[in-house]
């Protein structure tokens, strides 16, 4: 009885810390959005943020109260309704930067169906893993038949082309399967096949090949492919240990394309400093570390995997947004989780922390059904 009681405190704990996290996030993102937009159109982007946030924020509440088991019956039509989506992108999509990844209504609203694929693809996985747990150990049914459908997902998004979201999703796919039981020989021979393509395309095409160098070398290229990344390490530089002082910050006047978006990073290393970035990343240290508790102690496995899947998106993206900001990795063009600007990002990652907390909530109700932790104490949100 006691450790049932202590695994519901902890559940409980972890999903009131993990909402800590995202509000905290939230709150700190939408001050530096309007700093980092202040010198451009800094109200009308926090505005139009603020809404994302609140029509993200009912959204999660939502999912936080619904039983997540309903996913499970949908996941098939989640999943076929994101590749549908995707493939209407090359009709009815608009082009910005050379890339096709928006449908854009009245110049206002535009909505990017990679991001639903992002939910739509957990959900998947998490159906698969639980529906062929007796056979995820072959190399059929761990390996192969899941990245039939996996593979033309991934590969309408490659084409868009998002690269940056094509490698996300690939590594997230194999963390998943990997959590399912697939075989990890498998995954180190897709690993090198992976790494062999992205040799080719670096070799083959001008700009990949290029802006693969530039991060080898930025300061040889800073006046032109490596532009961005040598503006963002001269804000870190700038910022120093305490920073500039919020909205103080020169290298967002002119200097720094997207500074709102993939670089509001750079923008918080500025005027926030040293400190303050390192404590960006320990909240979503303790973020991870939240929803992977919530994720292992799941009442059933579809519950395990899509609470795992969602809190390693989440961290995943976070972690490589940041590293390419200060150059550990080569620019991939993701954005920082709950703190950049982009309004499908922000909807469907708070629609992933309600999957979190609507896993934790009824886990706290198996347990309370066969020890102490009761039902009407320790619901986080009742039903």
């Amino acid at each position: 009885m006691g450790d049932l009681e202590s695994r519901g405190i902890g559940i409980k704990q972890a999903a009131y810390l993990l909402i800590f996290c995202v509000s905290l996030l939230l709150t700190f993102g939408s001050v530096m959005l309007y700093s980092a937009s202040m010198h451009q159109e800094g109200s009308f982007l926090l505005a139009k943020h603020l809404v994302y946030a609140s029509m993200g924020l009912a959204g999660a509440v939502l999912l936080a109260w619904k039983d997540y088991q309903w996913m499970r019956r949908h996941a098939l039509t989640l999943f076929l309704a994101a590749v549908v989506l995707l493939g209407f992108i090359f009709v009815f999509g608009e082009v910005r930067n050379n890339a096709r990844r928006w449908f854009v209504f009245g110049n206002i609203i535009s909505f990017q169906p990679s991001e639903f694929a992002k939910l739509a693809l957990i959900v998947f996985l998490a159906w698969y893993g639980e529906k062929y747990a007796e056979k995820m150990g072959s190399w059929g049914h761990g390996l192969l038949l899941p990245l039939i459908p996996v593979g033309l997902l991934l590969g309408l998004i490659f084409s868009e082309p998002d690269r940056g979201t094509t490698v996300l999703l690939a590594a997230l796919t194999a963390v998943l399967l990997l959590l399912a039981g697939s075989r990890w020989l498998g995954f180190g021979l897709l690993f090198v096949i992976g790494v062999a393509g992205l040799v080719y395309i670096f070799s083959t095409q001008v700009t990949p090949g290029e802006r693969f160098m530039a991060w080898l070398d930025p300061e040889k290229h800073k006046e032109d492919h490596a532009y961005q990344i040598w503006q963002s390490l001269l804000a870190f530089g700038s910022g120093g240990l305490e920073g500039m002082g919020l909205g103080s910050g020169r290298i967002k006047i002119n200097f720094l394309p997207e500074q709102q978006t993939d670089f509001i990073f750079a923008v918080i290393g500025e005027e926030m400093g040293l400190f303050v970035t390192v404590g960006v990343v320990l909240v979503f240290t303790v973020f991870i570390l939240s929803g992977l508790f919530i994720a292992w102690n799941a009442r059933d496995r579809f519950g395990f995997l899509m609470a795992a899947g969602v809190t390693f998106l989440i961290g995943l993206q976070a972690f490589i947004n940041m590293a390419v900001v200060t150059n550990t990795l080569p620019n991939k063009g993701l954005s920082l989780p709950f703190i950049s600007y982009g309004g499908s990002n922000l909807l469907f990652m708070m629609a992933g922390v309600g999957v979190l907390v609507s896993v934790a909530n009824h886990s706290l109700r198996t347990y309370g059904q066969h020890g102490p932790v009761h039902v009407e104490s320790n619901d986080l949100f009742q039903a």
